[in-house]
């Protein structure tokens, strides 16, 4: 006899057996989350957005690997103070710090370089 609820457990396990990523697409896709650069001509949103791609995979592989939003609000920001925008992250991080606040996600750093 059938019993219900137990799609997610069945999705779950087959997550783990059918998107299984080796040691090697790990460690590169770490690499590239690392690496990933803002262009100029890049909308800031697309950057983002390829960024949470690449964690999503990370996340979703085996054992995840992905980063926490604080840490890739971390490297974001550390990846945009060497890029065209330097001078406003260097100006938003300033302004937290004087607020003795902390930038919390990514959404706030892309919504406060928009509106500079």
């Amino acid at each position: 006899m059938y019993k219900g609820g137990h799609g997610i457990e069945m999705l779950q396990a087959l997550k783990y057996k059918l998107n299984s990523l080796t040691f090697e697409c790990i460690c590169a896709l770490q690499d590239k989350l690392w690496k990933f650069n803002h262009y100029p001509h890049q909308d800031l949103n697309d950057f983002v957005n390829e960024l949470h791609d690449i964690n999503m995979t990370l996340d979703e592989s085996n054992l995840p690997q992905g980063y926490s939003e604080l840490q890739l609000v971390n490297l974001v920001l550390h990846q945009l103070q060497d890029s065209h925008c330097s001078d406003q992250i260097k100006a938003i991080m300033m302004a937290y710090h004087t607020d003795s606040s902390a930038i919390m996600s990514l959404d706030s750093i892309v919504q406060t370089l928009l509106k500079s």
